[in-house]
């Protein structure tokens, strides 16, 4: 759960735990430091990845949609 201008999406960490249960054994929860943009880009290549699950804010610039992306913990995934 990521702030946003002051604001955490409360629900955000019982989904992803939620969700993970039905992948036994295999699921990721990213949570609190290790939810950082670096900690996220880190575990996308690990293998085997067959989806990858964003409980989180985002942001949407539809003018620009290269400059829309979802908050993580300290940051930004552009």
């Amino acid at each position: 759960a990521a702030a946003v201008s002051g604001q955490r999406a409360p629900l955000a960490l019982r989904e992803a735990e939620e969700l993970a249960g039905a992948y036994t054994g295999a699921a990721r929860v990213l949570r609190g430091e290790r939810a950082r943009v670096a900690a996220v880009l880190a575990e996308l290549p690990r293998a085997p990845l067959a989806l990858a699950h964003f409980a989180v804010h985002g942001v949407v610039d539809p003018l620009f949609p290269s400059s829309s992306g979802l908050a993580l913990e300290g940051g930004y995934l552009w």
